[in-house]
């Protein structure tokens, strides 16, 4: 049996003409891979690279912290903040179930019904 180990890729420039179809056929793929593979690689964003690179600094910088100062803001019930290395716990969350679909869904799912 062969394992494809690729990681699929959801372009979302059809996003950008405000068209029905663009917009689901972005829904769809990122349905798709969500569903089948749990992740994908998201190209033409249109997030700034530099604010990608700030973001990417601040994180670095916030693991450089000592233990003791990132232990200030431990994680909480809603899974923010900072969850030491060996200290995770098994929580389960309804945030992606069939109840309460994630933000990115009903977003996607709203500009979809608007264009309809």
């Amino acid at each position: 049996m062969k394992t494809n180990l690729s990681i699929p890729i959801v372009d979302l420039q059809p996003l950008w003409d405000g068209s029905y179809n663009g917009v689901k056929s972005v829904a769809d793929s990122l349905s798709k891979n969500f569903r089948e593979v749990g992740f994908a690689y998201i190209i033409n964003h249109q997030i700034p690279k530099n604010l990608i690179d700030d973001i990417f600094q601040m994180a670095a910088d916030f693991h450089a912290l000592p233990l003791s100062v990132k232990k200030k803001i431990l994680q909480n019930r809603a899974f923010r903040g900072y969850l030491p290395v060996n200290d995770s716990q098994i929580n389960l969350s309804s945030q992606g179930s069939a109840k309460q679909p994630n933000l990115l869904w009903r977003i996607l799912n709203a500009a979809l019904v608007k264009k309809l």
